[in-house]
């Protein structure tokens, strides 16, 4: 630095001293250089001094009060506020920035929320009487690695076919639904709901409907919420039907002994039948496992 102010002192120093020459004979950049220029100009010889790498302490820097901790955190997991919505609260103590908020909450260990915000409530429907929808799906069964097709009555929840299929072709799907209206008495839907598969959109299918005077009706695409009721049967069959000795036996627990919340704490059976679970000749069998799980778990 002294070298290149005497040069500039004396403009008629040949040859001339230029800055590139300066920082390539000692090594460094044209902006160290700059930069060492203006802390000289600004600071005088007391800049050129080392300091300390990092950010400057600046004595101005927020400091919040130790009460406001517990308040902050309320706000931010109970309460769910962002940071510019504490910084809002917060400035009529102490004006303090959202990334220093950001900052003591990532400090303190609380970068989330608890509570967000309330997500939009699916819109739920119930047919007002039996065998007035039926709901129709196949489903895959990790316990035992088998294909089962499953109907469901809307109404009341009743299950009135849940069998292993070998395939899901449509001659299946209409023979088991034949089977299923012989087994009733002859009882039969209205409407019959299902997704947009292969099986359920043949002419195989339509056909058998029409002969049997039952009108399809299709969920939205990618909406499984449309068959909700079906779903969740399934989720409930995939946990707990592997703890019987036979998978086929849990549903004759879930149709006539298993209470329903939706139902006010009755089985399916009693709104489908419209009378009260009837005693099972053949009481269901638990496997080992089971029962272990059932005395102690």
């Amino acid at each position: 630095m002294q070298i290149y102010l005497s040069a500039r002192a004396t403009p008629g120093l040949a040859p001339p001293l230029t800055v590139t020459a300066l920082c390539a004979s000692y090594g460094i950049s044209r902006q160290t250089f700059y930069r060492w220029l203006r802390r000289f100009e600004r600071e005088g010889y007391a800049g050129l001094f080392d300091r300390p790498a990092g950010r400057p302490q600046l004595p101005h820097r927020t400091c919040l009060f130790a009460e406001l901790r517990p308040q902050i955190i309320f706000w931010r997991r109970w309460l769910g506020l962002s940071c510019r919505q504490i910084t809002a609260v917060l400035r009529q103590w102490v004006q303090v920035s959202h990334v220093t908020i950001r900052r003591l909450l990532r400090l303190w260990g609380v970068p989330g929320r608890v509570y967000k915000r309330t997500k939009k409530r699916w819109q739920r429907f119930e047919r007002a009487q039996p065998d007035d929808l039926w709901q129709l799906d196949h489903s895959w069964s990790d316990f035992d690695g088998q294909w089962r097709l499953s109907i469901l009555d809307d109404h009341s929840r009743f299950v009135v076919c849940c069998q292993v299929v070998p395939d899901l072709s449509a001659a299946t799907v209409c023979r088991l639904l034949t089977q299923t209206i012989a087994q009733l008495g002859g009882r039969r839907p209205r409407q019959l709901l299902s997704d947009h598969g292969s099986a359920f959109q043949s002419a195989a299918y339509r056909q058998l409907l029409a002969r049997l005077g039952i009108q399809p009706i299709y969920a939205r695409v990618r909406h499984p919420q449309t068959v909700g009721k079906l779903e969740r049967f399934h989720r409930t069959f995939q946990e707990n039907a592997w703890l019987f000795e036979h998978p086929e036996q849990y549903l004759q627990y879930y149709n006539e002994e298993r209470g329903h919340t939706a139902l006010g704490g009755l089985p399916p059976t009693a709104r489908y039948w419209g009378r009260s679970a009837e005693t099972i000749k053949n009481p269901v069998v638990l496997t080992s496992l089971a029962k272990a799980v059932t005395r102690f778990g």
